[in-house]
């Protein structure tokens, strides 16, 4: 079970960066910026790993995995 999750999480970042590189082509005026919104996804996922990891420096690790399950949905 888990390999096939990991199988179709593995696709469908390939198929997210294929589709997101070509609509921001199609839609971006300087094609420079064509790949941006991939990108920001990636910044926000880190600025999100730090604010995750004072949230578990300050609670008990139960907590803050509850607390951020609950946020996550």
């Amino acid at each position: 079970m888990l390999a096939v999750c990991q199988a179709l999480y593995t696709s469908s970042v390939s198929i997210d960066l294929t589709l997101t590189g070509l609509v921001g082509y199609t839609l971006a005026d300087d094609k420079a910026f064509a790949m941006l919104p991939f990108s920001l996804i990636t910044v926000a996922a880190a600025l999100t790993t730090i604010f995750a990891s004072f949230l578990m420096a300050r609670c008990p690790c139960g907590r803050s995995f509850i607390t951020a399950s609950g946020r996550s949905v």
